[in-house]
C-alpha cells in the first residue's frame, strides 16, 4: 500500500501539471479580429503548444522571448511581465530548477509590490509561491499561500470561483500527503463546488481522485473505486486521450482502479 501511495503520488505530479500552470490562463481565445494576441493568451499558446508535449527547453524559450519583448515595450506593462515571470516560475518549480524558480517569484512579487497590483494575476503569484514552497516540504507555508489565493480569489471573482477551486484542490494535495485527511477532504470538496466550464473541469476530476486516494487510505476500497469509475467516466467524456497528457493521466486513473479493485478482493469485497 505505502508502494502505492508513493507511486499515485510521483503520478499526480504530472497529471496536475496543466492545473498549476495553467491557472495563469483562464481563457482560450480560438482568434483574435484586428488586434494582437494579449500576453495572457500567448502564454497558454505557449503552454498548449510546448509544454504539454514534453518540450520544457523549447517551452521556457518561447517564455522567456516573450519576457525580453514585453519589457521592451512602452508604457505599463507590469500585470503581463507578472504573468509571464509567474509562468516560468511553476515551469521551474515542476521541473526541479528551484533556484531559478525562487528568482522568478522574487522578481513578479517584487514588481507586484512596486506597481501596487490589486488584481489578476496576483492571486496566481499567491499559488505559484504555494506550489514552491510545497516542492521544499514546506507544507505550513505552502498552506498559508494557498489560503491567501483563495482569499483573493473571493475578492476577485467571488465565492466558488474556478480560480479559487484550484487553490483548494492543490491544498487538498497537501494534506493527503501529510495525511491530514479530514482536511483534506473537506478541501476536495470546496474544490468541486465552483460550475467549471469543460476545459477546466479537471480540477473537479481531480478533486474526485483525491477523494478516492483519501478513502483507499482510510481503506474504503469500494468507495474509492467509486470515486475513480467517476473521475474516469468524466475525463473520457470530456478530453481527448489520444495525446500524451491524455494517457498519461488516464493510465494513472485506470492504474487507481485496478488497485481498489485488488484491495476490495483481499479483504472480502470492501
Amino acid at each position: 500500500m505505502k508502494h502505492m501511495f508513493q507511486m499515485v503520488k510521483e503520478k499526480r505530479k504530472f497529471c496536475i501539471c496543466l492545473i498549476l500552470i495553467l491557472g495563469v490562463a483562464f481563457f482560450i481565445v480560438t482568434s483574435y479580429r484586428n488586434a494582437r494576441m494579449p500576453v495572457k493568451e500567448q502564454i497558454e499558446k505557449v503552454l498548449n503548444t510546448w509544454y504539454v508535449r514534453g518540450n520544457v527547453s523549447r517551452t521556457i524559450e518561447e517564455l522567456e522571448s516573450l519576457l525580453r519583448k514585453t519589457k521592451r515595450k512602452k508604457g505599463d506593462y507590469s500585470k503581463d511581465i507578472v504573468m509571464i515571470e509567474i509562468s516560468l516560475a511553476s515551469v521551474y518549480t515542476q521541473t526541479g530548477r528551484y533556484t531559478k524558480a525562487e528568482e522568478r517569484l522574487v522578481e513578479a512579487e517584487k514588481l507586484s509590490r512596486e506597481s501596487g497590483l490589486a488584481e489578476s494575476p496576483i492571486e496566481d503569484l499567491c499559488k505559484a509561491y504555494g506550489e514552491y514552497e510545497a516542492s521544499q516540504n514546506n507544507y505550513e507555508a505552502s498552506l498559508n499561500y494557498y489560503k491567501e489565493a483563495v482569499q483573493w480569489c473571493n475578492k476577485l471573482y467571488g465565492d466558488n470561483s474556478a480560480q479559487g477551486g484550484a487553490a483548494y484542490l492543490r491544498m487538498s494535495y497537501i494534506y493527503l500527503d501529510t495525511d491530514e485527511l479530514e482536511d483534506a477532504e473537506k478541501c476536495a470538496e470546496l474544490a468541486m463546488k465552483p460550475n467549471y466550464s469543460d476545459h477546466r473541469r479537471l480540477f473537479y476530476i481531480n478533486a474526485l481522485v483525491t477523494l478516492g486516494d483519501i478513502r483507499m487510505k482510510q481503506e474504503k476500497y469500494e468507495p474509492a473505486l467509486s470515486k475513480y469509475e467517476e473521475a474516469y467516466k468524466w475525463y473520457n467524456t470530456i478530453f481527448a486521450t489520444d495525446t500524451k497528457e491524455g494517457a498519461l493521466i488516464i493510465g494513472s486513473i485506470q492504474e487507481r482502479i485496478k488497485e481498489a479493485k485488488r484491495m476490495m478482493k483481499e479483504n472480502g469485497g470492501e
